[in-house]
């Protein structure tokens, strides 16, 4: 074979590499998206000068691209979701690695769905969903209508859509409710955009919860109007992103089974990468939590409690577990009853309990990325408080007239 021929071959293999290169590329930016911008910059000069006063390892992942005619934009880094691009552009922005950023997706910027994050709170007199923005630590109004109040707030485990319950009125009479013309809504968060996906019509009680990570379902309960001994438990579904799914009905005789409570949460034993598994061991009055380590074949003693478990829940990356117990006091002859609460914060990586917070009021925890959300509620007021779990410190409160809340001002 001459050497012009060899050379012939080689640059068809080199063409062919570049090709396959290309592809894998093509496919990595389908499979990832997202990115986190830096700034938006006239010319090509200005971009690289800014690049220059930035850390070095930041910009090891830095990529320069043109956005349109005569502008350019630095990008870090590729990601599957929004939410995931957002939880590391607010990690360089906490650690004063960055100023500012925000998130896009094919160069056009896209809701940050980590850092916004809905909650419940009262405006112009009824409960309305807010948006909390973590980088500003402001929040301002997401959602509202004249004639709607809303009852709860179920954020999906993709946080691209917010499951919203709503009703034209409520009203309690002893432990049975009366809610007039409840309704199922979504809102698509990065369209802004709300849809209408049931008619629930008049009950006495609605719950919602998720069955698994994907899926949603509203369980609502409803008198027979023949006959007053019945009642009826329906339960509808739906995905992420707002498909229907199955729908059941089933009947209750309230002299025979009583009217059907709301179930309690039910903790989380394992861990969400399957290396863990919580088993907890009553003795003496006191709950004592054994850790479970799959790869390691091992299990510790890692921490116990005098008090009742209400939640157990793990951080994303299953470094980070929380247990939430509340132990009932007797104080003074009349037996007043007082409740104590702890939310007990576990490190695996550290292997140690890092801080344990005690109050009253806890509810409805929310882990999103390093950061722990719980409503607490104080001297008949709420509010949502952060901890940073970097550091064990207070990140922030979230404080609004009337008291705000995660998921449900009822509660």
């Amino acid at each position: 074979m001459n050497r012009a021929l060899k050379l012939f071959f080689f640059l068809i293999l080199l063409l062919q590499s570049a090709c396959n290169f290309g592809v894998a590329e093509l496919q990595k930016d389908k499979i990832n998206p997202y990115s986190i911008s830096l700034g938006k910059f006239k010319t090509y000069e200005q971009a690289l000068k800014f690049k220059m006063t930035l850390n070095d390892s930041v910009r090891a992942h830095l990529r320069l691209e043109s956005v349109g005619k005569e502008h350019y934009k630095l990008f870090y880094g590729k990601y599957p979701s929004a939410y995931s691009a957002g939880e590391k552009g607010f990690d360089l922005f906490k650690k004063t690695l960055v100023k500012d950023y925000e998130i896009n997706r094919n160069g056009q910027r896209v809701l940050d769905e980590f850092a916004n994050v809905p909650f419940i709170a009262y405006y112009l007199g009824k409960p309305a969903v807010f948006n909390y923005n973590l980088k500003t630590k402001s929040t301002e109004i997401l959602w509202s209508r004249s004639n709607r109040r809303v009852l709860s707030l179920n954020i999906a485990h993709n946080a691209e859509s917010v499951f919203i319950i709503t009703a034209e009125s409520m009203v309690n009479h002893g432990n049975v409710s009366a809610i007039q013309n409840a309704a199922v809504v979504i809102l698509h968060r990065n369209e802004d955009e709300t849809e209408e996906l049931m008619q629930i019509g008049n009950v006495n009680q609605v719950y919602t919860y998720w069955d698994q990570p994907d899926t949603f379902r509203v369980n609502v309960t409803f008198p027979d109007s023949n006959n007053s001994r019945i009642i009826y438990q329906r339960i509808a579904s739906w995905d992420s992103y707002g498909k229907k799914g199955s729908l059941t009905e089933r009947s209750f005789d309230l002299l025979l089974q009583g009217f059907p409570i709301k179930p309690k949460r039910k903790p989380e034993l394992l861990s969400p990468n399957g290396q863990y598994q919580i088993r907890a061991v009553h003795n003496n009055n006191r709950q004592y939590f054994y850790l479970k380590n799959f790869p390691d074949r091992s299990e510790i003693l890692f921490t116990s409690s005098s008090g009742e478990v209400e939640d157990i829940r793990w951080s994303l990356d299953s470094r980070y577990i929380f247990i939430q117990t509340k132990t009932l006091l007797v104080k003074g002859k009349k037996a007043d009853t007082l409740i104590r609460q702890q939310i007990i914060i576990y490190d695996t990586a550290a292997k140690k309990v890092i801080r344990i917070l005690e109050g009253t009021g806890f509810q409805n925890l929310l882990v999103r990325g390093k950061l722990l959300f719980f409503d607490e509620h104080l001297n008949g007021a709420s509010h949502i408080t952060i901890v940073d779990l970097t550091n064990q410190s207070h990140y922030d409160s979230i404080d609004m007239p009337g008291g705000c809340v995660l998921n449900s001002l009822s509660d």
